[in-house]
């Protein structure tokens, strides 16, 4: 059993309100299992193992709000660990560390930002040696910590941009597709505002009427070509993470019948699916943890006979399956879980016939979506993800509306103020900018396009449930238009 101790000022930007998000992860950014407690002024983070980690911990900042920093790797130690020193030594040397793969790579990055970089790693100097004057060593520190996440920002987006350029000079290069996912659902009518968005073109005004769309029989492909029409993704046809069993699946049978019903409602749509080009999105949600309907190795059975199946009667056909909590934040409060990384690698090396694998970020979520994480954890764990060699859906939401804990249910909790809502689409564009020019991501969908019945991750639609836009409805529009790719709708059962 292995401990870390990290002292916290009581003038810290740390609240005991983030203490359930505090993790200790690998090298790879999973975590382990543990336990985090506040004694006083000390962060017990209590574990099973001795092995060095690195102490991922939301942090107030001063432009973004609440955002979940790590440390360097650090061994155990006998004697505390300052928390504030930490966090600005570990997002320091990441951004030293980032900056240089990019430079190395191509990407000019300015003298400004070079110099106000070389100020920060001076300040941290002085921090190490202020001897027992905290109170200043706290106020140095926190003023590191919000010049380095500023820079990470404006490092990021700088190569973002000279990206876009490099492939805008390239007129061959793959065009990243984006747009929303719509609900299929007899009571909700889709707004036409969504469905114009769901049907422009990037870099293009949206259009004020959807009139050429027909979304049964939208023309579709991978876009393997320059000019190649979007495939349409059709699903998910069971969503593990949902606490409702899909209509189609009786709650009160076991599970072997349940697999069955399953494999025969793949052929079945193996069947309608096979004379049209179509992306179907066989299973989301998988996240290594069991859940209320499927525990973890019935989910991956079930993974692998529906793919089986649907495969037998569409053996020309894409499919995809996408993974919940990329970053695996459950696993920190679960026993034996499996990282999502390993479940591909399993499901692939099984000689599962997957096309694409999907992320699912579920921004400002707890416990069951992810953390709102600094710019450079993106690009790691994207890069970590393009390994396996396919291409890779984003699917982002996040609350865009008034949160109410009391009709969210154990699906949301508060664990400290959320980005402030003038920066929130600061943040979103820096994180969609740099998706779209990742060379594995292919498609980037908001997850909602509406409110309506979104129990788990209530308010993350475009539009509220009457129709009305929202202001994320316009700040994502723009991010298309600005972008320059191809828009593009996927469609749920």
């Amino acid at each position: 059993m292995g401990q870390y101790r990290f002292s916290i000022p009581a003038s810290s930007r740390f609240s005991s309100d983030s203490l359930m998000a505090c993790q200790i992860v690998g090298l790879e950014g999973i975590p382990w299992p543990g336990k985090t407690v506040l004694h006083e002024e000390m962060l017990l983070v209590t574990r099973n193992n001795n092995v060095s980690g690195r102490l991922l911990v939301r942090w107030q900042t001063e432009r973004f709000g609440e955002l979940s920093l790590l440390t360097g790797t650090l061994p155990e130690s006998e004697v505390p660990y300052a928390l504030e020193l930490e966090l600005a030594r570990g997002g320091l040397n990441r951004l030293r560390n980032q900056i240089a793969i990019w430079l190395e790579g191509g990407i000019a990055i300015s003298e400004q930002i070079q110099d106000r970089l070389h100020v920060l790693v001076n300040q941290f100097s002085e921090a190490l040696f202020t001897g027992n004057d905290r109170p200043k060593r706290t106020e140095t520190c926190e003023s590191i910590i919000d010049g380095t996440v500023e820079l990470m920002f404006e490092v990021t987006d700088e190569f973002s941009r000279q990206i876009a350029a490099f492939q805008e000079s390239h007129p061959d290069s793959i065009p990243v597709l984006a747009g929303c996912v719509v609900e299929e659902d007899p009571g909700v009518t889709i707004p036409a505002a969504v469905l114009a968005l769901a049907a422009q073109k990037m870099g293009q005004p949206t259009a004020a009427e959807p009139s050429d769309l027909t979304l049964t029989s939208q023309a579709m492909a991978w876009a393997d070509e320059p000019g190649d029409h979007p495939v349409r993704i059709v699903g998910p046809l069971l969503p593990f993470d949902n606490p409702q069993l899909p209509h189609w699946l009786p709650e009160d049978s076991s599970f072997e019948k349940r697999l069955e019903i399953a494999r025969r409602m793949c052929r079945t749509l193996g069947d309608e699916f096979g004379q049209h080009r179509k992306i179907f999105h066989v299973v989301s949600g998988i996240s290594g943890v069991g859940h209320q309907h499927f525990n973890y190795p019935q989910q991956l059975q079930m993974t692998l006979e529906m793919l089986e199946a649907y495969e037998q009667k569409a053996p020309n056909q894409s499919m995809l399956i996408s993974f919940d909590q990329p970053w695996g934040e459950r696993l920190s409060m679960a026993t034996g879980g499996t990282p999502a990384m390993e479940i591909a690698d399993s499901l692939i090396n099984r000689g599962a016939r997957i096309a694409a694998l999907g992320l699912e970020f579920n921004l400002d979520y707890w416990p069951h979506g992810s953390l709102m994480r600094d710019p450079l954890q993106w690009v790691d764990l994207i890069d970590r993800w393009s390994q396996f060699g396919f291409p890779l859906v984003i699917y982002l939401s996040a609350p865009t509306g008034e949160l109410d804990p009391a009709t969210s249910g154990r699906f949301y909790q508060t664990i400290g103020s959320t980005a402030p809502s003038m920066q929130f689409p600061t943040y979103l564009k820096t994180i969609f900018d740099l998706l779209a020019q990742r060379p594995w991501v292919k498609r980037i969908l908001w997850r909602r396009a509406t409110d309506f019945a979104n129990t788990r991750f209530p308010f993350s639609g475009l539009v509220t449930s009457d129709g009305a836009r929202k202001p994320i409805f316009d700040t994502y529009e723009r991010m298309i238009e600005q972008a320059g790719k191809s828009s593009v709708v996927e469609r749920e059962p």
